[in-house]
């Protein structure tokens, strides 16, 4: 088992949050968003799903920049800021796949930044 700091948990839940956020919005009712954390290899492995219509190639391009929100009432920071977070980790934030049947965003923090013993017990992390 490992550990989290209260510091690396409060940056990986606020990155979480930004993402499962985004998620619920560009999801349609009936729709589903899933969330999954697991271990792999050196790295905790977050991965948020939508079923939402996925992003513009214009979009695109400025995905993780600060940009005027396409979404009422949105900042239009969620994503970078969040970006600047997981980079604070030593972690990768990445848009693994997008398109007509949603998008799939992937947070892997390094073991290292996680704890001191090699191993996480994915089941202790609260909800």
């Amino acid at each position: 088992s490992g550990t989290l700091s209260s510091r690396v948990a409060n940056l990986i839940v606020i990155i979480l949050q930004h993402l499962v956020e985004n998620a619920v919005q560009a999801t349609p009712r009936k729709k589903n968003v899933r969330v999954s954390l697991e271990q792999s290899g050196e790295n905790v492995v977050c991965t948020v799903r939508d079923e939402g219509s996925g992003f513009s190639t214009g979009r695109l391009k400025l995905l993780f920049h600060p940009v005027p929100s396409a979404k009422e009432g949105g900042s239009g920071i969620g994503l970078a800021l969040s970006k600047q977070l997981a980079n604070s980790l030593d972690a990768e934030l990445e848009l693994q796949e997008t398109g007509d049947n949603g998008s799939v965003f992937v947070l892997k923090v390094p073991m290292r930044s996680v704890g001191h013993k090699s191993r996480l017990d994915l089941q202790t992390i609260p909800a």
